[in-house]
């Protein structure tokens, strides 16, 4: 059962970023837009793009080195805004198998955007 103290967590998150510029979510890649998405449908607000997954999505064509370049500009773009609320951990084509994921995506990370 659902308690209302459960997502506490996402009024503090949105107090404490009140002030900070709003990033237009139309405007990003669509892994980006796809990562903020995930961590909103998350439970836990967090979303683990896990080394599976990415190398599936690789494998299918769902996930191209054209959408991970403009991922990374996004990154370069807004990265400094957004520094903490996500982690790339590899490079497109640098996946160290021991990692348990490429991209981890924090709590905070949807409410950049707009």
């Amino acid at each position: 059962m659902i308690v209302k103290d459960d997502y506490l967590w996402i009024k503090a998150i949105q107090e404490e970023l009140k002030d900070t510029p709003k990033i237009p979510l139309s405007e990003c890649s669509s892994l980006l837009q796809e990562f903020v998405t995930c961590c909103l449908q998350s439970e836990s607000g967090m979303y683990f793009f896990e080394v599976d997954d990415f190398y599936e999505r690789v494998e299918s064509k769902k996930l191209t080195r054209d959408m991970w370049l403009d991922f990374e500009h996004d990154m370069a773009k807004y990265g400094a805004l957004i520094l903490g609320a996500i982690e790339i951990h590899a490079d497109f084509y640098e996946v160290d198998d021991s990692l348990d994921c490429v991209v981890t995506c924090y709590q905070s990370l949807p409410y950049y955007f707009e």
